[in-house]
């Protein structure tokens, strides 16, 4: 079938079940493009082996949609990988963990270990999801190009590899351009087989311990071998004066001689500028390595950044690339791009980077960094509904629509932070709504109490209008649907078909998208949350006692909305570099599942924390929980223990693990 549009219903649903059938499907993540077959089948995890010349005893990375889908490949999934998983899933990091028994045997190469990770590319994961409601319990992928070759970062790249034949579904140009960091966490302590786009200390901050270098006992891991992300050329790293004292001897480039260099050198199509962003830099370089190679180039020239003392040493890359001498000029991989991949983790990027905050590096030949100052907005806008939303009571210290704590004098809206506070206080920004000491808010909330998407007064587009001076220096947060979702839920149980319902979510999805791409267009960057999975709420249980069928029509209506929200912002204009994605419908999910894990002891998901009237409209709920304080909880909730506030509106560990994601988001993107 060739290749497919990832934005296109139909097109994901054959694909998923081209993956239910044993079939092979390519799919775009945000790192690379992913060769992929359903995990759970020793037979259909065949077929990759054999696509690409890969060997059948080198393991796999599984693509899960989540940390519960992830569970059902592990034979236990340790603290350390859930708190990885929390920290940066969905995003690029690959967490090692114990397999469970008769669980993926091909995909793990026979080893009593397995490679998890949830991909965060929109496509990715409606795929993985589509195909999970088929039984997939996972999607093995490796990258999708024959093995030793350059990882593929477009759908164009893999019909080149592939031909016609192979399934691909089209999401556009991967955002960060290199493999995802390989953590094993299936022994006693971490140890980093595998560098990627996220810093050690970024790591090494959440696991709470240093990473170790592999023995003789790390398990085998994929993208590890000499053989990997090989050109056909030469690849040879040069300083930029030997680069410059070289060309200026030669006169002009050698036959068979292709540069990439930040320097002005006019070599017409053997030559490419590299980017001054060395973001830029990374997320180009398996791209133009392939254009040399399609060119017949014998010897790729490629110029290191500038030296920095702070990345001096050896590393887990090893080899030339890192052994720092006087003088040593040029350094030569001989076509090893693992060892230049590497390198380019240090020459390449820290893209996606919580901590240190999309700073991007670009180093060669044990090489220096080149530090890029990253995006801190001038203002945070948040639309929305009532999720977003502090409502100002006149004294500069509001309430907000989930557990208060009104224990303070002063201060009060400070304690207990929603996730738009935890995305403010990043920035050390305050609302207007919330700032008892008086400070200037550059925080503005435009979200309105009981929004939905195309409302006439209260919807995004009316909210947009009334920030009319938008512009790149603003940072914006946009979660709305909850409302929508319910809203047409209760028109379902007055008659609205139930096919009638579903398209409906998918078309106001699909508006909540133009809004954003509106957004986007101002040169504003956003932070784009999904809506969370109401099918666990309390909500959904109330509605069950006399409808059993709801929880799934609202789990089907959240999906739909969310699919159509996260595949129409407009990818061809817009990525990484322009948003972030924070899937609240993951992290909710996740935490309905495994309350244990999140909550505090009597961990309840189900009911909700504040006390409700018996009025259940929206409009009284929306009163009642904005009035709840952590004084008039139900019977033995604390402000921790209970995941959702109301009957539909998020407690505050839910606010406290989305806000998280979403600070992850706006730094780590190279924004």
């Amino acid at each position: 079938m060739g290749l497919l549009r990832g934005d296109d219903p139909d097109a994901l649903a054959a694909a998923a079940r081209r993956l239910a059938d044993g079939g092979l499907v390519a799919f775009p993540t945000e790192t690379v493009y992913g060769l992929g077959a359903r995990a759970d089948s020793d037979l259909a995890v065949a077929g990759i082996f054999n696509a690409k010349g890969r060997p059948a005893d080198h393991p796999l990375i599984v693509h899960v949609s989540d940390l519960a889908q992830a569970a059902s490949f592990a034979a236990t999934l340790p603290e350390s990988a859930q708190r990885l998983a929390q920290a940066f899933w969905p995003g690029p990091v690959t967490v090692i963990v114990p397999r469970a028994t008769g669980m993926a045997n091909a995909a793990a190469g026979g080893q009593s270990s397995i490679g998890l990770r949830c991909p965060a590319h929109p496509v990715a994961l409606a795929l993985l999801r589509e195909a999970a409601a088929l039984g997939v319990a996972g999607v093995a992928g490796p990258s999708a190009n024959r093995f030793g070759r350059v990882s593929p970062t477009s759908a164009a790249h893999v019909a080149q590899e592939f031909g016609p034949d192979l399934w691909v579904l089209d999401g556009g140009d991967c955002a960060l351009g290199i493999e995802s960091t390989i953590i094993d966490l299936s022994r006693r302590h971490p140890v980093l087989l595998r560098p990627g786009v996220l810093t050690r200390a970024e790591l090494e901050a959440v696991l709470g311990e240093p990473l170790r270098e592999p023995d003789n006992q790390a398990p085998r891991a994929p993208g590890t071998l000499a053989s990997h992300y090989a050109p056909s050329a030469k690849v040879s790293l040069w300083s930029s004066q030997a680069l410059a004292e070289a060309l200026a001897r030669l006169g002009q480039l050698p036959a068979g001689v292709a540069v990439y260099s930040r320097q002005d050198i006019d070599v017409g199509p053997r030559g490419r500028r590299m980017p001054d962003d060395p973001a830029a830099a990374a997320h180009e370089l398996f791209g133009v390595l392939r254009r040399f190679d399609a060119a017949g180039m014998a010897e790729i020239w490629v110029e290191q950044a500038s030296d920095d003392p702070a990345w001096d040493g050896p590393s887990a890359a090893g080899g030339c690339l890192l052994r720092r001498q006087p003088s040593q000029a040029q350094c030569v991989t001989d076509g090893n791009l693992m060892t230049l991949f590497r390198d380019l983790r240090r020459l390449g990027a820290t893209l996606l980077a919580p901590v240190m905050l999309s700073t991007a590096l670009l180093v060669a030949c044990g090489g220096g960094t080149q530090q890029v100052q990253s995006f801190v907005p001038a203002r945070l806008i948040v639309f929305g509904d009532e999720n977003s939303m502090i409502e100002n009571d006149g004294s500069g210290d509001g309430f907000k629509y989930t557990v208060n704590d009104r224990s303070a004098s002063t201060g009060k809206c400070l304690a207990l932070p929603t996730f738009a506070q935890s995305l403010a206080s990043l920035y050390g920004f305050v609302f207007e709504q919330c700032n008892p000491n008086g400070d200037m808010p550059k925080a503005f909330i435009r979200a309105q109490r009981l929004a939905t998407v195309d409302d006439a007064r209260t919807g995004l587009a009316q909210q947009l209008a009334s920030q009319a001076d938008l512009n790149r220096k603003d940072l914006v947060s946009v979660m709305i649907g909850s409302n929508d979702i319910i809203a047409l839920y209760e028109r379902t149980q007055s008659g609205l078909a139930r096919a009638d319902a579903l398209a409906e979510a998918q078309r106001r999805g699909a508006l909540a998208a133009v809004q954003v791409n509106a957004m986007l267009a101002t040169g504003a960057r956003a932070i784009v949350f999904t809506v969370p999975d109401l099918s666990s709420s309390p909500y959904a249980a109330r509605a069950s006692l006399r409808d059993p069928g709801a929880p799934q029509l609202l789990s089907d209506l959240t999906y739909q909305f969310n699919a159509y929200l996260r595949t129409q912002i407009d990818s061809s204009a817009y990525d990484g570099r322009n948003y972030g994605l924070v899937l609240a419908d993951d992290i909710v999910a996740a935490m309905a599942k495994s309350p244990g894990s999140f909550l505090t002891v009597p961990a309840v998901t189900n009911m909700p924390a504040c006390i409700l009237p018996n009025d259940t409209s929206a409009n009284a709920v929306a009163t009642a929980v904005l009035a709840c304080d952590l004084k008039n909880l139900v019977g033995g909730a604390t402000a921790t223990s209970h995941l959702w506030a109301s009957d539909r509106h998020l407690g505050i560990n839910a606010h406290s693990s989305i806000g998280s994601q979403a600070a992850a988001r706006a730094t780590g993107n190279p924004f």
